[in-house]
């Protein structure tokens, strides 16, 4: 199976959001964490121009990793300056600990 893994970076307000959308969409599982960073928006209230966001990474099949991406857009998107970005990734192989043997599930 080919695999990709994505990562979206956003507005932490639009998490709950977002996660109601990868619940409709069937995806299977996802894990997200708070980042501090400084890109092309900067916070101008705080000496260090660090921003706040979440990031969101999950495994899916190649097949839906687009699909995927565009609705996560759908719902983050707010025309505002530091919306996010989003990457897709790639990988060669995905093991599952509990069995230590190459993940074959549907993603």
């Amino acid at each position: 199976m080919a695999i990709s893994k994505i990562s979206a970076i956003v507005q932490p307000d639009r998490l709950q959001a977002i996660e109601q959308r990868l619940l409709e969409l069937g995806v299977p599982g996802y894990s997200c964490f708070e980042v501090k960073g400084k890109g092309h928006y900067a916070n101008l209230y705080t000496s260090e121009g660090m921003t706040q966001h979440t990031c969101i990474e999950l495994f899916i099949s190649d097949d839906r990793a687009k699909h995927i991406v565009e609705e996560i857009m759908d719902v983050a998107h707010t025309g505002v300056e530091g919306d996010g970005i989003i990457t897709i990734e790639k990988i060669n192989a995905l093991y599952k600990i509990e069995t230590k043997s190459l993940c074959d599930d549907d993603l």
